[in-house]
């Protein structure tokens, strides 16, 4: 995938070098800053349903932030080039509800809270098609965006602990305490997948305006970012289940079939405890950006 990604920008490049041969009267040359809130997206895994007890959410979202800088090259005021470098704080958070058997009349829920946190930095590479009008100048963007590095990643997991609406409550002071441990420490173990790809690719679609002015434009831009790596399955965001002990369920009656039985009371912390390791990577970021060009050439 990396190669038919660089393949894609050099093509980029030798197009727009190309028609920049024309004559320097056709083509302009502009150094600016980016920035704006982006919005990262995870969805839920395409076969969640076969591993209903496996605590991950079937949906993660949340908001962070970009800034950086860009060089684009236009010929003939219509088709350029934009090539970015900008720095990025990636979020997700999701939450996922487990059933726990706790004796014949009382079902336990859980809830388990995930966040991941990132910072990254992107590279993107664009193809940009401009309506060459006076002041407000319409355009549409397509082309990747590498992450190339990531760093600071984070990676919290919290439970909130209650009955399952119509059954019967408990009043142990300590059974929360004790479910809550059993979970995270018997059931199972999570971290984060320190081994998950460092450098990896998406595919950018982007719209927005230019207002132009003496020597100088203001691009407004939306794009949206698919990053395919990131897979749609759960042998994608948490490596494979089964080899870390996890097992597929019923899904036709889960709370009934005891292999399905997230946490039955017999298992202590620590004891036969299956590994999680979260992938971190969103599957979609949307971008609303705001930028300040300045025309070199």
């Amino acid at each position: 995938m990396k190669r038919s990604l660089f393949g894609f920008a050099l093509a980029l490049c030798l197009l727009v070098a190309s028609t920049a041969r024309a004559g320097a009267k056709d083509f302009d040359l502009k150094l600016g800053v980016r920035g704006g809130p982006n919005f990262s997206l995870l969805l839920q895994p395409t076969d969640s349903d076969e591993y209903q007890t496996v605590p991950y959410p079937n949906l993660m979202f949340d908001l962070g932030w970009n800034i950086g800088g860009a060089l684009n090259m236009r010929a003939w005021d219509l088709i350029g080039l934009e090539i970015g470098a900008i720095y990025g704080i990636d979020s997700l958070k999701g939450s996922s509800y487990i059933d726990t058997v706790v004796d014949q009349e009382t079902r336990e829920r859980i809830k388990n809270n995930i966040s991941f946190s990132q910072s990254t930095l992107h590279i993107p590479i664009v193809a940009q098609m401009t309506l060459p009008f006076t002041v407000i100048r319409p355009f549409g963007s397509l082309g990747i965006d590498l992450v190339v590095n990531r760093s600071s990643r984070t990676y919290e997991q919290n439970f909130d602990t209650f009955v399952a609406p119509g059954e019967a409550d408990r009043t142990d002071p300590d059974y929360d305490e004790f479910y809550r441990s059993a979970l995270a420490q018997g059931a199972y173990r999570s971290a984060l997948n320190e081994d998950d790809q460092q450098i990896y690719g998406g595919f950018v679609l982007g719209a927005g305006v230019t207002i132009t002015a003496p020597r100088v434009e203001i691009p407004l831009e939306a794009r949206i970012v698919y990053y395919p790596s990131t897979g749609w399955d759960m042998t994608d965001r948490l490596g494979d289940p089964a080899a870390n002990g996890l097992s597929k369920c019923d899904t036709d009656k889960p709370s009934l079939e005891p292999s399905c039985a997230s946490l039955p009371p017999s298992s202590p912390p620590g004891s036969n405890a299956a590994l999680l390791r979260y992938n971190d990577r969103p599957q979609f970021q949307i971008l609303i950006t705001a930028g300040f060009d300045y025309l070199l050439l």
